[in-house]
């Protein structure tokens, strides 16, 4: 299994308790992140006392034999296409139950970009009101299908190649950086709302703005103008450090850059 930092993360935070209650993983299909959401899992629920996954515990077996009933899979019904509101309704009623093992309880939608717009208004209620020790994964190709207030309220984890990955900052990078030169205020906050709410890219999405810049500042007229703009992104950089609000951070760069 590659190394994938976005996900690695997640593993992380599972190993620490610190899982989020609400979780969007966009990758390509569930087949390719399956691997790395077993290990969330186990690291989540295992009960070993020393290195964790112990693979001996009950959970760590319940969880390989694929039968841990703490752990729910969402995919629509048979012979249909969508995951229908009636699916929400079953997990809502559901996750308010204390689990069996007495640990975390999962819920994960294999494909959140088939949920019905009836069946994400649904979630809406319960992401807002989380159920103690209840995580909600969804997992989706495709970020854009589900609903703004469904993604504002989940920590976004992308699981991209590593060469997909390094073409989407750059991409998005470059427009920045055409949009500061230009002075295009409207085309930057567009842009601002392209950053997806995951913190290493946007540590790295900086650091590319600023490379460009640097760059420009070797032949542009308007140096000042530019070490300007670098020393407000390396202040966005500070930010990021201190742990600051995620939207705090886009909105200050669009906003002073």
């Amino acid at each position: 299994m590659e190394n994938n930092t976005y996900l690695q993360r997640l593993i992380f935070l599972a190993g620490e308790h610190a899982l989020p209650h609400a979780i969007i993983i966009e990758g390509k299909n569930f087949i390719s992140i399956k691997d790395y959401l077993s290990e969330v899992l186990e690291n989540a629920m295992c009960k070993g006392s020393n290195e964790k996954p112990c693979k001996k515990c009950s959970d760590c077996i319940k969880l390989k034999a694929g039968c841990h009933p703490d752990v729910k899979f969402i995919e629509p019904e048979k012979d249909s296409k969508s995951i229908k509101i009636e699916s929400i309704r079953n997990i809502r009623e559901d996750a308010y139950v204390v689990s069996n093992e007495g640990g975390y309880k999962f819920y994960i939608i294999k494909n959140g970009e088939l949920l019905t717009v009836q069946a994400q208004n649904a979630f809406i209620k319960i992401l807002e009101e989380p159920p103690k020790n209840v995580v909600f994964i969804i997992c989706t190709e495709f970020l854009s299908a589900l609903i703004s207030t469904i993604r504002s309220r989940c920590q976004i984890f992308r699981f991209l190649e590593n060469e997909d990955l390094d073409s989407d900052v750059e991409k998005l990078g470059e427009n920045f950086v055409k949009a500061i030169l230009d002075d295009d205020k409207v085309e930057i906050l567009s842009l601002g709302g392209k950053i997806p709410n995951d913190r290493i890219f946007f540590k790295q999405l900086i650091n590319v703005i600023i490379e460009l810049l640097i760059k420009n500042c070797d032949k542009d007229s308007l140096n000042e103008k530019l070490v300007e703009k670098i020393d407000v992104l390396e202040n966005v950089l500070k930010m990021l450090e201190r742990n600051v609000n995620f939207n705090l951070l886009v909105c200050t760069l669009c906003a002073k850059i």
